[in-house]
């Protein structure tokens, strides 16, 4: 059988994950509906600090996302022009201020922990559907 017919299950830190990315989207959406850039209704939830450069134990975690419009997230923080990255980046700077939040020293813990354990998976499963049950539903 060719290797992308397989039928390999998922196993189930990898569905831990998936459901927790849908519940972090939900609660991002929901704590921002708006646009925290321009206004317009949240499309998107974003993760401020990148979850591919080692914050893997912050994924789920509600401070290291905003609610973004479809085109502040495409043409802001996912840009192929270096400007608008860059004023992107500033923007977030001012947000993260306001919010009593500071960039470097939360980039700085995200990147010190950087395994993220399936007790901590379904510990954020958890907090967010508490979050979720107690504001959304």
């Amino acid at each position: 059988m060719p290797f992308w017919k397989s039928k390999k299950k998922s196993n189930d830190r990898s569905r831990a994950i998936d459901r927790c990315k849908r519940l972090w989207g939900k609660a991002i959406r929901y704590m921002y509906p708006y646009c925290q850039k321009c206004g317009m209704p949240t499309v998107h939830a974003h993760h401020w600090i990148s979850r591919q450069n080692g914050a893997k134990p912050f994924w789920f975690d509600l401070r290291y996302g905003i609610g973004l419009c479809f085109n502040c997230h495409a043409d802001g923080a996912h840009s192929v022009d270096f400007d608008k990255q860059l004023e992107f980046h500033k923007f977030l700077l001012e947000w993260l201020e306001e919010k009593n939040l500071n960039y470097e020293i939360m980039k700085s813990i995200a990147r010190a922990n950087s395994k993220l354990t399936v007790f901590d998976i379904l510990e954020y499963e958890k907090i967010l559907k508490k979050y979720l049950n107690l504001y959304v539903f």
